[in-house]
């Protein structure tokens, strides 16, 4: 038998307090998947509700997190990153409004590693790299201004 609520027994100030309650619960909880989406997790983890990232549609048994980046119309969000030398997930989100961009990767003591170019139909792209320590630098072959400085750690 489906339990009943019937807020009209409810004084207009229980009433106001339950809203307010309720209302102040849903803004505490958007605000922690809001905190916590942007934080580096293994793949396969996900916040439940959040939309999945293409690096994170299914479990996968695993140590290699994601760093994610987010190329937006000033450049990279965030524009240097320290990473420990494990295998990582490099996940670039173009939300720079350029439909179509080229993804370089440098080492700045050696040559250029890769170069890749995101159509506008991927508009996240996502590279495993097994990088060992040193200095990089992700940079848009369109927009030489925006970069991303890599430092791989021992």
């Amino acid at each position: 038998m489906p339990v009943r609520f019937d807020l009209s027994a409810l004084s207009r100030r229980h009433s106001a307090k339950f809203v307010l309650v309720s209302l102040i619960a849903i803004a505490v909880s958007a605000f922690a998947v809001l905190a916590l989406s942007g934080r580096e997790r293994p793949v396969g983890s996900s916040l439940a509700g959040s939309q999945p990232n293409a690096a994170q549609t299914t479990p996968v048994h695993s140590d290699i997190k994601v760093a994610r980046l987010t190329l937006r119309p000033h450049g990279f969000e965030p524009n240097q990153m320290t990473r420990p030398k494990k295998t990582f997930l490099l996940m670039v989100e173009n939300r720079s409004g350029i439909e179509n961009v080229t993804l370089r990767l440098d080492r700045l003591a050696g040559g250029r590693l890769f170069e890749r170019p995101v159509k506008k139909r991927n508009q996240n792209w996502t590279e495993k790299f097994d990088l060992p320590p040193g200095s990089y630098r992700l940079s848009v072959a369109e927009n030489p201004k925006w970069i991303c400085d890599i430092t791989i750690t021992p």
